[in-house]
């Protein structure tokens, strides 16, 4: 359980609020899954595959020996829509995460509202909108189907 709890701390950049908790949970993550008695039996397939491109797979092993190791796998810039399916197989821990992100650091870039006409009075132009639509499946609901759509 504090485990769990401890994995849902994390920012998006799988660490936390600080280096050192940062170093403290992941010491503590990483001494949890070293002990756990089944580890002699650890191994995992997972093959990755994405909606938005029918030809994009990622087949991930991950061995007994190895499982401190970060995997990545990086979709096409224009592929990015749609959701991403997990079949795993095998016994082991394993975290998926999902980073997105977009391309607006400066403030110089960030775009200002536009109106119709540039009439100040009337309602701002829509450029961009994000909707999440977002299921649970499988025994105990312990799938998350997420569907993102950006306009």
């Amino acid at each position: 359980m504090t485990m769990s709890w401890l994995n849902t701390m994390r920012n998006s950049f799988a660490g936390f609020s600080s280096t050192q908790d940062t170093i403290v949970a992941l010491e503590a993550l990483s001494l949890y899954a070293s002990q756990d008695p089944n580890r002699n039996e650890f191994g995992l397939d997972l093959s990755l595959t994405a909606s938005s491109d029918q030809n994009w797979e990622q087949d991930i092993h991950i061995p007994k020996n190895d499982f401190t190791r970060v995997y990545r796998s990086y979709l096409q810039e224009n592929h990015v829509f749609g959701f991403i399916r997990s079949d795993t197989k095998g016994v082991g821990r394993a975290m998926l995460q999902l980073t997105t992100t977009k391309r607006v650091e400066f403030q110089k870039l960030v775009k200002t509202p536009m109106y119709i006409d540039n009439d100040l009075s009337k309602t701002p132009m829509k450029f961009f909108s994000l909707d999440l639509q977002i299921n649970f499946a499988g025994r105990n609901n312990s799938i998350m189907l997420m569907r993102p759509c950006v306009r």
